[in-house]
């Protein structure tokens, strides 16, 4: 009903190209997380079209890299391809700029994520590497993490026992890291329900893959129900604001329990 409304207002002013661009890249997202692929796809391609006019490289870049995604949740993973590399090869053309480089690192990583949904892991990895290595260059570790879980799943796919523990440990501890950082526990208790998906594949590769119980019942530990431990053991309540607003404890492990 926003979206509808919203529409007719473009022609009642003179808004400039990045305001129209910004309005039906949104409305795409919106779609997009909704599930409805077909309308997140024609108002991104719309975007495609504004940016270009614009000749804006980040709008380009941008623009290009989302509609890849869309494009690649209804299985047109080819022309999503197609379309994410451009957006990396519009960033490359000021390779030497900042914030291109992170443009480029961003767009490597989706690309990434279109090849393991295809199955193409040795890409996957090959763009995962590109793109993790210029985050952690730029010292952006919160944005490398997705390209170390992407690089996990796949070694997980190809069945690359030896890579899956070194890229495990380095994701949990990235995520662990984040905890420290979110200072809200509802913004807390979101990021890690929705990352809870890695300590299950770290709990089934310890537990079925190495029979290694205690570790499987540490990633468990380390896991579920930690926020709650975090709240009781700095004796804090919801929404205050206190000191030890960002502590983080440890759960017992089974040996000491």
């Amino acid at each position: 009903n926003s979206i509808s409304r919203s529409q007719p207002l473009l022609d009642c002013c003179a808004f400039n190209p990045i305001k129209i661009w910004r309005h039906y890249g949104i409305v795409a997202l919106s779609f997009y997380s909704a599930g409805s692929y077909a309308g997140a796809i024609e108002y991104q391609r719309e975007a495609v079209r504004r940016a270009l006019v614009s000749d804006d490289p980040e709008m380009t870049c941008l623009s290009y890299v989302h509609l890849g995604l869309m494009l690649g949740k209804i299985g047109e993973y080819q022309e999503g391809l197609r379309n994410a590399r451009l957006g990396y090869e519009t960033a490359a053309t000021r390779a030497t700029d900042i914030r291109a480089k992170r443009l480029m690192a961003y767009a490597s990583l989706q690309l990434g994520h279109l090849e393991r949904e295809m199955g193409d892991c040795e890409n996957a990895l090959r763009n995962y590497d590109e793109s993790i290595a210029i985050y952690e260059g730029q010292n952006f570790l919160t944005h490398s993490y997705q390209g170390h879980k992407g690089r996990l799943l796949c070694y997980i796919k190809q069945n690359n026992d030896s890579q899956v523990g070194r890229e495990l440990q380095t994701t949990l501890s990235l995520i662990n890291n984040n905890r420290s950082t979110i200072f809200e526990a509802d913004d807390r208790n979101k990021f890690f329900d929705i990352e809870q998906s890695i300590y299950d594949l770290g709990i089934e590769y310890a537990f079925d893959r190495q029979n290694d119980r205690q570790t499987a019942f540490a990633y468990s530990e380390d896991s579920r129900a930690r926020s709650l431990l975090d709240l009781m053991q700095s004796g804090r309540s919801k929404g205050d604001s206190g000191q030890n607003a960002n502590n983080v404890f440890d759960p017992l492990p089974l040996t000491e329990i």
